[in-house]
């Protein structure tokens, strides 16, 4: 099923949906690879071709398969809310929490669970319905899975983020100020937040919030207590409760105002990647919907449309709401990205003897990621760009891959639909390796991961951290670690290149800019595993400087043969990897890099 996998990672569906159906119509399918195959039929029959109904009869063909059931009917569920049927997202997601078989399924149902019912019901109450009793049924249904979820593993951002909305709705402000610090766990404490304030007010108001009880005083803190978190559904819920004392206020009316911009505009750009993906990139239609979704939002904003302009409604919308808005190009297809900043401090990227101060910028609350994360869904996302004026990182895409990692190389709690493959994988990557070095080899993948996080826990171990304070820190120690060579070593490099007099490709700067990454990386095993992946060789930038990247460590390995530790010439190199140390990984790359000479 990897080419299955890998085709649909490229946006190959078509190409996907033919291996996937050959492979499900195979008698002698493992029980895992079967589900493997109807989970992607069903992602291409509902995602990209807008067919729910196969889309259901793929789900439930996967949920037969026997292997991992609930997350089979997790997929059916968010199925059923983007159909349209909320009655029917809440009972495919209660079938799989009450078919979870491991703590990792429990996890994924309860998250679906979450945003099977407070989805609708937000926005119900933002049309000014009231809830029936089946939604606050199926609200207090979900507190009852989140909760716990919460309290035991803060920093798990979509179960703490359906909780936060979910308790909003119930007025249960206890469990709302749980959901919250579990939510941005890893922001509050950086330089430059800007959420720690509002955390302070939301610390006083939220223990003893009383709803629609609620002095406006205490209202209308909340209220920007969630805009200055970026929160700004749930500020527009609590701000606009008609008769509460705050609904009239010119900035309550401007906050709502944006909010349902930024819906609109999700569904705009979403309709426009379904399009992309069915090969229909009219990006003029979606430039045009843009342009009139911000005129109107302009006119809210200054009260008419005089000097309304791209540039001037980027600046206005960053001033006011933090902001950061690009239309244009990525990876070779037109899309958007839209965020808001909950972090922001001035820092310096040396490189080479090349220095660049920044801004650095941690987004959340993406209203689009681009197409490729959307194409992607979930399983992999933009984690960030440069410019020569500032480094952006999408907090949302990688803020909880610490505590998933520790999930499943310390507590071995295996998650995925493939489960644990990891010998199986090892053992086949000879094979693969064969082939040549620009492969994608599932089993080095998983090891260098491992060993990464391994690598991290060794080093506070011998600190002497032990139970859930080596957990915390560990949550910490690897977010700072990617946060290192994915923002500061590539997206850095980004920047620095940018302002070199030379000119390149797409591809050139993402070969760069991967060069630095490793040699730049406190744990240089964790970027590499990410290069190590299925769009190794394919059109786009990234694909492209992959392959270039694995067939300069092949070279660099054959050329250092005899000074790497237990190396066998005889075999392929590249699932040798694992044993170069650190320091040949950041000689290997920085001998590639140009800049370094």
């Amino acid at each position: 099923m990897l080419r299955a996998g890998a085709a649909f990672g490229q946006h190959r569906f078509r190409d996907a949906r033919a291996i996937a159906e050959s492979a499900a119509a195979n008698p002698r399918l493992l029980p895992a690879d079967r589900a493997t195959a109807e989970h992607i039929l069903a992602d291409v029959a509902w995602r990209i071709d807008g067919d729910f109904a196969r889309g259901r009869v793929h789900y439930r063909r996967a949920a037969a398969a026997g292997s991992r059931p609930a997350t089979a009917w997790a997929g059916l569920s968010r199925l059923e809310a983007a159909a349209g049927s909320p009655a029917g997202s809440r009972r495919a997601a209660l079938q799989a929490l009450a078919l979870a078989r491991s703590e990792d399924d429990s996890v994924f149902a309860a998250g679906q669970l979450g945003a099977a019912a407070a989805e609708p019901a937000l926005q119900a109450a933002l049309a000014h319905r009231a809830l029936t009793a089946a939604d606050t049924a199926a609200l207090r249904a979900a507190l009852a899975a989140l909760g716990p979820l919460v309290d035991e593993e803060p920093g798990l951002l979509v179960v703490a983020r359906a909780q936060l909305t979910a308790a909003l709705l119930l007025d249960d402000g206890p469990a709302a100020l749980a959901a919250w610090r579990s939510y941005y766990l890893t922001a509050i404490g950086q330089p430059g937040s800007r959420v720690k304030e509002a955390e302070g007010v939301l610390a006083r108001v939220l223990p003893a919030w009383r709803g629609r009880a609620a002095s406006p005083a205490d209202r209308l803190a909340l209220f920007r207590a969630l805009a200055d978190s970026r929160l700004y559904d749930e500020a527009e819920l609590v701000g606009m409760l008609p008769g509460a004392g705050t609904d009239t206020l010119a900035e309550v009316r401007t906050v709502a105002g944006y909010a349902r911009f930024c819906r609109r505009v999700r569904h705009l750009a979403d309709d426009f990647y379904r399009r992309t993906a069915q090969g229909q990139r009219d990006h003029r239609a979606f430039r045009d919907s843009m342009d009139a979704e911000m005129a109107r939002m302009w006119t809210l904003l200054r009260g008419d449309s005089a000097g309304f302009g791209y540039a001037a409604f980027r600046a206005e919308v960053e001033r006011r709401f933090g902001t950061y808005l690009g239309l244009g190009v990525t990876a070779g297809y037109y899309d958007l990205h839209l965020g808001h900043a909950v972090v922001e401090r001035e820092e310096v990227v040396e490189q080479y003897g090349h220095r660049a101060r920044l801004r650095f910028v941690s987004l959340d609350e993406m209203v689009s990621n681009g197409f490729q994360s959307w194409a992607w869904d979930h399983e992999a996302a933009h984690g960030g760009w440069a410019d020569t004026a500032a480094i952006y990182e999408v907090r949302s895409a990688s803020a909880d891959l610490g505590l998933k990692a520790w999930a499943r190389w310390v507590e071995h709690r295996v998650g995925g639909l493939r489960g644990d493959r990891l010998a199986e994988d090892s053992a086949a990557d000879w094979a693969r390796a064969a082939r040549g070095p620009a492969v994608f080899l599932p089993g080095l993948n998983a090891r260098l991961q491992r060993d990464a996080t391994l690598q991290i826990l060794a080093s506070l171990r011998a600190r002497g951290l032990a139970g859930p304070a080596l957990q915390r820190a560990f949550q910490v120690a690897f977010d700072q670690a990617m946060n290192r060579s994915g923002i500061y070593g590539h997206e850095g490099r980004h920047a620095i290149d940018k302002r070199l007099p030379e000119r390149f490709t797409p591809a050139d700067l993402e070969y760069r800019a991967k060069l630095s990454e490793i040699a730049f990386s406190p744990v240089p095993r964790m970027p590499l595993a990410i290069m190590i992946s299925p769009i190794v060789g394919d059109p786009t930038p990234h694909g492209q400087a992959n392959a270039r990247v694995l067939r300069g460590l092949h070279a660099w390995m054959q050329a250092h043969a005899g000074e790497i530790r237990g190396l066998d010439p005889h075999l392929p190199l590249l699932p040798q990897v694992p044993r170069l140390t650190d320091d040949q990984l950041r000689a290997a790359f920085r001998s590639l890099d140009p800049l370094a000479r």
